[in-house]
């Protein structure tokens, strides 16, 4: 889908939103993406289920989930794409879902590589 291709340069993390959350502590921040990262991982899973049995219910609920969850850390392109999923979801048809789903895919591994890559402070 050609008019989904600018949300791949799209920011995967803002940095200064997550740290603004944590008030600047590096530990929580990197305890929040791993648990995000757990968590997103599922909720692909699961919408990826529910769009195979073509449960439209379970992957607005489980797109919404993720938009929030996404927007509330900073995870800007997750937060674009679950907020789509869940419109498409809301009007009865997933187009272009399989895209999407790897998309979504993408992004994870995006935000991975990004806090794998976080240098922490080192202990005195």
């Amino acid at each position: 889908m050609k008019e989904l291709e600018p949300m791949r340069n799209m920011v995967v993390l803002d940095w200064q939103h997550l740290c603004s959350i944590t008030d600047g502590d590096t530990e929580f921040e990197m305890e929040i993406l791993g648990d995000y990262l757990l968590e997103s991982a599922k909720q692909l899973d699961a919408m990826m289920d529910a769009s195979a049995a073509n449960d439209l219910e379970s992957v607005r609920i489980l797109s919404h989930t993720l938009k929030g969850s996404s927007r509330t850390i900073g995870a800007c392109r997750l937060g674009f794409l679950g907020e789509i999923l869940e419109t498409q979801a809301k009007n009865g048809s997933l187009e272009n879902s399989t895209e999407l789903f790897e998309m979504v895919a993408e992004g994870i591994n995006d935000l991975k590589q990004a806090y794998e890559e976080r240098d922490l402070p080192k202990a005195a």
